[in-house]
């Protein structure tokens, strides 16, 4: 037997999918909101230009929805997304003081400062025998063995730096990997991958920075951009630990040929002032083309205490934010999901701004857990502003609260809200609307 509880808290009455009962869900959240500020700073032209873009028996489904009415007064008037790359090389922030062994120090006689030279090998012996790195403010090239940063390090990048990825041949990559580290900090990378010199056309794995199994890692201020594969990858082999305790803030990640970001495995993340902005498949992206994805590639993984907090999407070639869990479900019992998403701003995702899929293909112990969604703004969505597949776990709770949907720049009233996003019960789940 299957059920499926979703909710959608607010004002709208719907009824549950047998058509015998109906419910008001009023849902409130005691989570204290995260005092963030913006990396990014945002012109009048960037907004102009972001506003135009755009079994048994059958599941249970009670749902209610109402336009934003309690957004918060620091967000009126704040929401913009396009960022020019130039501009974000710099941060906002007061420039960090340099501290500990300067790379620039390393380097050989006559060094270049234009990112035209290959000092791969330069750097990573520094990286190696120091704790704490400063990168200096001019580009540095490096080649498609990366930087491997282990425990016990921090990084430091001043304004004007940048790693730049030399033309590379090779499927996988990473530009800054951190495997099986410990007590990792990096302040303001910039890194430019390959993507438009790349050389062939094989795999989607060049990544930006790369995070497996490790613990306590802090990533402030990252711009990635131009990646082969994805900008940030969160991952977990076999035989090895989920990452835990990942905390990046004030991300800006542009242009990455495949993701924004790809979790595979992780217990612990914490996303705050995120924003991704895509490519489509006829401007040279690959699928999933999400703007964050959400897919273990084996059931030993996990996908426990994530937060997402100001999640910001655009230009996206399928999904804003996806979650393709089939692959999680196996042999394995007491499997837990815990997701909370606060305040996601999509612009005109083509297929939906958030897609699920908790597809049990073989009836394996059931996941329990949740995906809170609250206090998202979904613009102009060409299909679907959610899409959803397989909902057939009765233990996972999809609770969206306090949705706005806007098409063709113009808020949707309650009932046209309602009609778009019932698009969210597509596939297994059945229901009645009583409005």
């Amino acid at each position: 037997m299957y059920f499926l509880n979703v909710f959608i808290s607010s004002m709208l009455l719907i009824g549950t999918c047998n058509g015998s009962d109906t419910r008001i869900v009023k849902k409130s959240s005691n989570k204290k909101e995260l005092n963030t500020t913006p990396a990014n700073s945002f012109d009048k032209k960037d907004a102009d230009e972001r506003n135009q873009s755009t079994t048994g028996q059958k599941p249970r489904v009670s749902a209610t929805i109402s336009d934003s009415k309690n957004e918060d007064a620091d967000e009126k008037g704040s929401k913009k997304i396009a960022v020019d790359v130039a501009a974000a090389k710099q941060s906002s922030k007061k420039a960090p003081k340099s501290g500990g062994f300067n790379i620039e120090d390393a380097l050989p006689a006559g060094y270049v400062k234009d990112g035209s030279v290959d000092y791969t090998s330069i750097i990573q012996d520094a990286i190696s025998k120091y704790s704490q790195i400063t990168f200096p403010g001019f580009p540095l090239l490096i080649n498609d063995s990366g930087l491997k940063i282990t425990s016990n390090k921090t990084l430091l990048f001043m304004p004007g730096s940048e790693l730049r990825l030399k033309a590379s041949s090779s499927n996988k990559y990473s530009i800054l990997d951190i495997s099986n580290a410990s007590n990792v900090s990096i302040i303001n990378p910039v890194l430019k991958g390959d993507r438009e010199k790349h050389i062939g056309t094989d795999g989607e794995w060049g990544m930006g920075i790369n995070i497996s199994s490790s613990t306590n890692v802090n990533i402030d201020g990252p711009k990635v951009y131009n990646c082969w594969g994805d900008g940030i990858y969160i991952n977990q082999p076999k035989g090895h630990k989920p990452s835990k305790n990942i905390n990046i803030t004030n991300a800006l990640l542009v242009k990455n040929r495949r993701n924004g970001i790809s979790v595979i495995s992780v217990n612990g993340l914490n996303l705050v002032n995120t924003e991704v902005r895509g490519l489509k498949e006829d401007e040279g992206g690959t699928r999933p083309m999400a703007g964050i994805d959400f897919e273990p590639n084996f059931s030993f993984q996990e996908l426990s205490n994530i937060t997402l907090s100001k999640f910001r999407t655009s230009g996206m070639g399928q999904n804003g934010i996806q979650f393709r869990l089939r692959h999680l479900y196996g042999p394995e019992p007491g499997k837990k999901l815990s997701v909370t998403i606060n305040k996601h701003e999509d612009i005109g995702s083509p297929l939906a701004a958030i897609l699920i899929e908790t597809k049990n293909e073989h009836e394996y112990p059931s996941i329990s857990g949740y995906i809170n969604i609250s206090n998202s703004v979904w613009t102009n969505n060409e299909r679907y502003v959610m899409y959803c597949l397989g909902l057939n776990d009765p233990g996972i709770l999809v609770n969206v609260t306090n949705p706005k949907i806007v098409q063709q720049n113009r808020p949707l009233d309650k009932k046209a809200a309602e009609l778009k996003i019932k698009k969210f019960m597509r596939s297994n789940a059945k229901y009645s609307l009583a409005l």
